[in-house]
C-alpha cells in the first residue's frame, strides 16, 4: 500500500512539476499519539487534492490543502496550498505562503520554483526592481595587452591614445516588467544595464525594451519583440530591432531544457559599414547532481552579417554552467566555462589576413542569501577573459569584479 501510495504521488509529481523527491517534508500530522487511520485519511487527501490540481479543480485543492496543513503543519502541504492559491489567481495570499516556505530554507531546486511563482505574481502586479554596486574591469575598451604589433613583416609599437589602468566604477541594473492580463501571457518589459566610470570614454549602458506573448504553458513557449540600444562611450554604438522566440522546459526532477532562436537587424549610426542582420541560436540543458547542485552545458551559434564581408562573423561557443547551494553557510552561487571560436568572412582591410579568435572565460557569482538590506542581498561577480586573435591587435585579456546588491529568492 505504501509503495503504491509513493508510486502515485511521484507520477503526479511529475505531471504537475512538483519537486515531491527534493522535498520530501512528511505530510502526516507531528502528534505522536496520531492513530493509523488517520495517517492513512491524510495521505488520501493529500493525493486527491493533488488530483485536483491535475484536473484544473483549483478552489478545490486549495480548501483540501488548506484543512489538510491545519491538521498536519506541513511545508510540504504549504507548499502545495500556496500552488493551488497561485493557480486559483489568489496570488496575494499565495505570495505570502510561498515566502513562509522559503523562509524554511528548502533544497536549491524547490527554491529556484518557488522564485519562479514569485516572479510572475510580482510582474502581474507590475515588477519594478533595482541594483547597483561597485565594479572594477581592467579592460574594458578591450584593448590589446601586447604593445607592440605586426603590420606588413614589420613591428610597431601600438599606443591606443588613452590610459590603460584598471577602472572603478558604478555598476547598475534596472528593469520592469507588467502582465496585461490574469495569466501574465502578455508582459510589457524593460532593462537597463551599465557601468559608469570617472572617465565617461570607458563608460556602457545596454537599454532594451521588448513585448512577449506566451502561447504555451507546457513546456513554456515565449515570443518576444524587443529593441536595443547599446551605449559605449556616451554615445549610441548600435540600435537593434530582434524578433525572438523561446522554448523551456523543466522537470520535477530538476532538469531543465531551453532553446532560443533570435533575429535582428544593426545599425550603426557611425559605422555604417558594420550594418546588417544578426542571427542567432543557443541551446541549454542540465541535470542535478544532488540536492542542491545543478550541472549542465550550454551551446550556441551565431551570425553577424555586416555590409562589408570582412566584418562578418560566426561565432560557435560552449559552456559548462554549475548552480549550487550551501544552506548551511547560505551561499548561493554558479561557476561557468565558457570556450568561443570566431571567423570573419573575408581579409582584414588593415592586415589582409582572415581574422580568426578564439576565446576562453571563467565567472563566478556568489551571493550571501541571509545577509538582507532593504531586501536585497550582496552579491560579488568575479570573471576573467582571454581573447586569442591570428591578428595581435585583437587580443587582449580582461578580468572584472562587481559586488552589487539584488533581490534574491
Amino acid at each position: 500500500m505504501i509503495l503504491e501510495t509513493i508510486a502515485v504521488y511521484k507520477r503526479l509529481a511529475l505531471l504537475l512539476g512538483v519537486f515531491f523527491i527534493y522535498f520530501p517534508i512528511n505530510i502526516h500530522a507531528q502528534n505522536n499519539q496520531q492513530n493509523e487511520a488517520e495517517v492513512v485519511i491524510n495521505q488520501s487527501n493529500f493525493e486527491i487534492g493533488l488530483q485536483k490540481l491535475f484536473n484544473k479543480e483549483y478552489k478545490e485543492a486549495s480548501e483540501i490543502f488548506e484543512n489538510l496543513y491545519v491538521k498536519t503543519k506541513s511545508p510540504r502541504v504549504k507548499l502545495e496550498w500556496a500552488r493551488a492559491l497561485y493557480l486559483q489567481g489568489n496570488r496575494k495570499q499565495s505570495e505570502k505562503l510561498f515566502n513562509e516556505v522559503l523562509a524554511l530554507d528548502p533544497p536549491m531546486m524547490v527554491r529556484e520554483k518557488i522564485g519562479g511563482y514569485l516572479e510572475d505574481i510580482s510582474v502581474s502586479t507590475g515588477k519594478l526592481e533595482a541594483n547597483v554596486g561597485f565594479i572594477k574591469d581592467t579592460n574594458p575598451r578591450f584593448v590589446t595587452n601586447n604593445q607592440t604589433i605586426n603590420l606588413f613583416g614589420q613591428s610597431y609599437s601600438y599606443n591606443p591614445g588613452f590610459d590603460t589602468s584598471p577602472k572603478y566604477g558604478t555598476s547598475y541594473f534596472l528593469s520592469g516588467a507588467k502582465g496585461l492580463d490574469d495569466k501574465n501571457e502578455w508582459v510589457l518589459g524593460f532593462g537597463v544595464n551599465g557601468a559608469s566610470f570617472s572617465d565617461k570614454y570607458f563608460n556602457r549602458t545596454d537599454i532594451e525594451t521588448s513585448a512577449s506573448y506566451r502561447f504555451l504553458d507546457i513546456p513554456k513557449m515565449f515570443v518576444k519583440l524587443s529593441y536595443e540600444n547599446y551605449l559605449y562611450g556616451d554615445r549610441l554604438l548600435y540600435k537593434q530591432p530582434a524578433l525572438s522566440i523561446k522554448h523551456q522546459q523543466e522537470e520535477s526532477s530538476g532538469s531543465y531544457w531551453t532553446n532560443e532562436l533570435k533575429i535582428g537587424q544593426l545599425s550603426y549610426p557611425e559605422y555604417s559599414y558594420l550594418n546588417g542582420n544578426g542571427k542567432s541560436y543557443s541551446t541549454s540543458f542540465g541535470l542535478p547532481i544532488t540536492t542542491n547542485l545543478t550541472s549542465g552545458l550550454e551551446l550556441g551559434i551565431d551570425r553577424t552579417e555586416a555590409k562589408e564581408n570582412a566584418y562578418t562573423f560566426t561565432t560557435k561557443s560552449i559552456g559548462w554552467v554549475t548552480n549550487f547551494y550551501q544552506p548551511e553557510i547560505f551561499i548561493k552561487g554558479q561557476l561557468k566555462f565558457v570556450e568561443s571560436f570566431r571567423k570573419y568572412g573575408d581579409l582584414d582591410p588593415m592586415f589582409y589576413e582572415i581574422r580568426k579568435e578564439s576565446k576562453s572565460a571563467v565567472y563566478l557569482t556568489i551571493i550571501k542569501t541571509d545577509w538582507k538590506v532593504l531586501g536585497v542581498s550582496p552579491s560579488l561577480d568575479l570573471g576573467f577573459e582571454k581573447n586569442n586573435s591570428n591578428i595581435g591587435l585583437y587580443s587582449y585579456k580582461r578580468s572584472i569584479v562587481n559586488l552589487y546588491f539584488k533581490k534574491i529568492y
